[in-house]
């Protein structure tokens, strides 16, 4: 039976006939069908997350700050020694960039050779690294540590043994100049240069980089769902992290999506990561969780829990007009199946999800016209499916340059397409109180097996 599209549909209660077995097998034939879905082959992901390069680069940055200068005698100058500086070798910058080969990454560490209080020239040491992504335990991490740098040869400009040799000069009293040529100058300077070439990294690394551990690295937990799969990549303005789950999503996040994200990043002067979920994992994740018993997952007519009601439901993003999309069965005793589509709202005030539904229509019903509150279930479910997803993916954390973890908060969300989008920011210190308590009560998994005229 398909009843004409209302926001409320209201019918009479009174007078109904009990349903025979053969409805009623229907019904729960159409609800375990459901139940038994899978995702559809394809490499589509359910989640991306977007960070911004600016927000590791920055981090990387400071900690250049623990890298403390390391001087150095100038080998074999003999009796001009007395005369001239030590060189002193500065950490200016490390960088990870995108490398040719796939899934790679090349790190650089850029450092400014000096001598006196002239800058000589810039070294570049560089390796290749790649991200280490783990789906059991939801991370991805990159990682640079000193002992990576152990078989690279450092870069020298031609130039550097003539502005060593002209500033060794400048160093030198004019007796010594008489008789010291230049020739001999440049001699020294070309043979502490290639010594340089030669020790550097060792000398770095020993004495330097080695107690420090890690040199860069940045670690991101993703947020608590049950995933299958993980992905970094990268472009010139974020990282972006693409994963798919073990739920059965029906439509994933689309190309567009995934360039909106990264967009978004490199555009943006915030520190905020992205996340874009597909509105596809949102339900998806209700229906999860409802079936583990997190969510409640016993209803009654009007679509409210209640501890041994006899509806059980499931969610549907179909895309188009109303794409959300509650199913709600009874299969026992008055045997109901209804379908309800909805234009789910979504918005963040002041902490708190505010949340709603628009052009609630009951679109099917089998089963005898008992079925009245459409917008009562709309609203309770994509409640339960919005504010299960914030909860998760609040559960996120970022780590950069060897410093701990760190919380995050959500500090916006939209409604994009087929994409739920989250901000998340760095949580504050300080205990801070949820936005919405999901049920403390953990619901029991309900039979889903109903007995035939109960």
């Amino acid at each position: 039976m398909r009843v004409a599209p209302l926001t409320v549909l209201t019918l009479a209660l009174a007078g109904v006939a009990q349903l025979g077995c053969g409805p009623c097998q229907q019904i729960a034939a159409h609800r375990d069908a459901f139940q038994q879905r899978t995702s559809p082959v394809g490499d589509q992901p359910h989640l991306a997350v977007a960070i911004p390069r600016k927000l590791v680069d920055d981090a990387i940055q400071k900690g250049l700050a623990r890298i403390r200068p390391k001087e150095l005698d100038i080998p074999g100058l003999g009796q001009i020694a007395r005369y001239v500086d030590k060189l002193k070798l500065s950490p200016k910058r490390i960088g990870i960039e995108r490398a040719q080969a796939e899934g790679q990454y090349r790190v650089a560490l850029d450092l400014d050779v000096g001598f006196g209080n002239s800058s000589l020239f810039t070294m570049s040491l560089g390796t290749e690294t790649a991200p280490v992504s783990d789906a059991k335990k939801g991370t991805v991490a990159l990682s640079v540590r000193a002992d990576m740098l152990e078989s690279v040869t450092p870069s020298i400009p031609d130039s550097a043994v003539a502005r060593l040799t002209n500033a060794m000069l400048s160093k030198l009293p004019a007796p010594v100049k008489l008789i010291v040529p230049r020739a001999e100058v440049d001699r020294l300077s070309r043979t502490a240069i290639g010594w340089l070439s030669q020790n550097a990294v060792r000398l770095l690394r020993d004495q330097v980089l080695t107690p420090m551990g890690e040199l860069a690295s940045f670690k991101f937990q993703m947020p608590d769902l049950p995933l299958a799969a993980l992905e970094l990549v990268s472009d010139d303005g974020a990282f972006q992290i693409l994963a798919r789950t073990t739920l059965p999503v029906q439509r994933g996040l689309p190309k567009a999506a995934l360039s909106d994200s990264a967009k978004t990043a490199r555009s943006t002067q915030s520190d905020d990561i992205q996340v874009r979920l597909a509105t596809g994992a949102v339900v998806e994740l209700a229906n999860w969780a409802m079936s583990r018993g997190d969510l409640p997952n016993a209803f009654n007519m009007d679509g409210k829990p209640e501890q041994g009601g006899s509806f059980s439901a499931g969610l549907e993003w179909v895309g188009g007009e109303r794409p959300l999309k509650i199913n709600a069965w009874s299969a026992q005793g008055t045997c109901i199946r209804a379908r309800i589509g909805a234009n789910p709202l979504v918005a963040l005030k002041e902490g708190k999800l505010d949340l709603g539904v628009a052009g609630v229509q009951l679109e099917e019903l089998d089963g005898p016209p008992l079925f009245k509150q459409a917008t009562q279930w709309a609203t309770n479910l994509w409640d339960e499916a919005a504010g299960t997803s914030k909860t998760r993916i609040s559960t996120a954390k970022f780590g950069l340059a060897g410093g701990k973890e760190g919380g995050m908060d959500v500090t916006r969300v939209n409604l994009e397409g087929d994409a739920l989008v989250f901000s998340l920011g760095s949580a504050p210190k300080a205990t801070t109180t949820r936005t919405k308590k999901r049920t403390s009560q953990r619901w029991a998994p309900v039979s889903t097996r109903g007995r035939c005229g109960d």
